[in-house]
């Protein structure tokens, strides 16, 4: 059976084994003191040297504390770099298959803390590999059928409700692109101008 190295466990297991090592060379120390104890003259020397020993023990524990939360960190730093890179790789791939995809900001102050839908467009062009034409599909027409909705919203035709957005731009693709100014010129909700708060 070939050995377990520390980089092959899993973080758990890892940061698990750097505290169980700790803990037993804390207790080793701890009883190697307590066995030293006749080594000394008297009492007061010999809880001395007990004392710098737990000591010691408790320096090298909070170390082996640290080393695993540091292991643990750089466990979940690389594992949530891996899952970015692969979940760009298969929303491109989607994409290219064929597949429609919708975004939106899902403002969740526990997972997505954005109300910006151009920002979350930007993101989709420069992270996803999408096109602007792709993200704002994606935002509108795609957003629509998520919704239940695609019958009356997420286009401009004849029968769909009259809800728009007038970008000051010279280029549409400037939603995804040009961030950190609004862009919004007037909203229009059901053919009628809406005031902007």
């Amino acid at each position: 059976m070939p050995a377990l190295t520390m980089s092959a466990m899993s973080p758990r297991r890892r940061f698990s084994t750097t505290f169980t090592i700790a803990a037993i060379l804390c207790a080793v120390s701890v009883c190697l003191a307590a066995a030293s104890g006749a080594e000394f003259p008297n009492p007061a020397a010999r809880v001395s040297g007990v004392v710098r020993s737990a000591v010691a023990a408790a320096v090298i524990a909070a170390q082996g504390l640290l080393i695993g939360a540091l292991l643990l960190q750089r466990a979940r730093r690389r594992r949530a770099e891996l899952a970015l890179r692969h979940s760009e790789a298969r929303y491109r791939a989607l994409v290219d298959a064929g597949a429609s995809v919708a975004l939106a900001t899902d403002f969740n102050p526990g997972s997505s803390f954005t109300e910006s839908l151009p920002l979350v467009c930007s993101l989709a062009a420069t992270q996803l590999h999408l096109s602007p034409a792709e993200a704002l599909t994606a935002a509108t027409v795609n957003a629509a059928h998520v919704l239940g909705r695609a019958d009356r919203k997420g286009r401009i035709a004849p029968g769909y409700d009259a809800d728009l957005t007038l970008l000051d731009a010279p280029d549409w693709r400037y939603l995804a692109y040009h961030l950190g100014h609004n862009h919004v010129a007037a909203v229009v909700l059901a053919g009628e101008r809406a005031e902007l708060g």
